[in-house]
């Protein structure tokens, strides 16, 4: 992860748009590795906290189409705030990308 140093208060800041890329390289890597061991075009699902909405980048790479996006809301949260937090649910096939979303709410 890259880091940087702020010198005004002396804490770690991350380089936000260097760890992105950095993240989207690396899970379109490991998912490139499991797809040479998949046959017959089966439907792939991924559950992920997708708030920068990094896999539709991930499925180009990797020459997926996302058919579908579920979002659900994520209910016992370690930390106790009042924010709602949904997590999705991507299902991946072969072929062109293209986004269409479903939503349990």
């Amino acid at each position: 992860m890259n880091f940087c140093v702020d010198k005004t208060r002396g804490h770690y800041r991350v380089k936000k748009k260097e760890v992105r890329e950095s993240n989207v390289e690396r899970i379109s890597q490991v998912s490139r590795n499991c797809l040479k061991y998949i046959t017959d075009n089966p439907k792939v699902f991924i559950v992920a906290s997708d708030g920068f909405n990094l896999y539709l980048e991930i499925a180009k790479r990797n020459g997926l189409k996302i058919i579908e996006e579920c979002k659900r809301p994520v209910l016992n949260r370690t930390s106790r705030d009042k924010n709602a937090d949904y997590e999705s649910i991507f299902v991946f096939v072969k072929g062109e990308t293209r986004k269409c979303y479903i939503s349990f709410l």
